[in-house]
């Protein structure tokens, strides 16, 4: 096989590093995508439990309803209209 002159070096040495450079990049999207997954995931289990303890505990309820009432964006209260929060058996 001839040598390679130093322009075909540079060359084939570009084409390599911008493989490499998307490899890299996938591979960082693919690491932040699952990150999100993730995160997402934790936050349903959390509500979910949190809405499990306010249908048993009154305390939990009531911190429950005061972080709803304290929510200030249009979109974040709308997702709460009509949704009536837990509440322990036998509370008002």
């Amino acid at each position: 096989m001839p040598r390679l002159t130093p322009e075909e070096q540079i060359t084939r040495a570009a084409q390599k590093k911008a493989k490499a450079e998307e490899t890299i990049r996938r591979a960082q999207k693919l690491l932040r995508d699952t990150d999100r997954k993730k995160d997402t995931r934790r936050k349903i289990i959390l509500g979910a439990a949190l809405l499990d303890a306010a249908d048993r505990n009154e305390s939990v309820a009531k911190f429950l309803a005061s972080i709803v009432d304290r929510l200030e964006r249009p979109s974040d209260q709308a997702v709460f209209k009509g949704f009536e929060l837990p509440r322990p058996k036998g509370s008002s």
